[in-house]
């Protein structure tokens, strides 16, 4: 569901239900992530400064990415904002592989996507 009305409200009552039906598990942990209580019990919290820069040996020049493997686009809707410039790209090379609904601003993926990393 979008993250905007009507749907927002939706979207919070089922989040609540999922999150009350998710069973606790890895020593009480929800979703791998320590609860407020673990956290209170000692919990090592990274600093800042031992995880600024962790992510560097993962990327890269764009010239230095393997295009010989066959990739598609992903649309993230915990992150989709709804804003469709995912879509234009796509509808302005002529691929059109991304659909967007105009009524509730939902884009998605067609089969016809080859993955030109537009």
């Amino acid at each position: 569901l979008p993250h905007f009305e009507p749907y927002l409200k939706e979207r919070k009552i089922q989040e609540k239900q999922l999150n009350q039906d998710i069973n606790l598990h890895h020593n009480d942990r929800r979703n791998g992530y320590p609860n407020s209580d673990e956290l209170k019990k000692g919990f090592n919290i990274p600093k800042i400064n031992n995880v600024i820069g962790r992510a560097l040996s993962k990327t890269g020049a764009y010239k230095k990415l393997v295009n010989s493997k066959q990739v598609v686009a992903l649309i993230d809707d915990d992150m989709c904002i709804n804003c469709g410039k995912c879509y234009l790209p796509c509808d302005g090379s002529g691929y059109q592989a991304i659909s967007f609904d105009l009524e509730t601003y939902i884009s998605s993926v067609t089969d016809d996507c080859t993955g030109c990393t537009m």
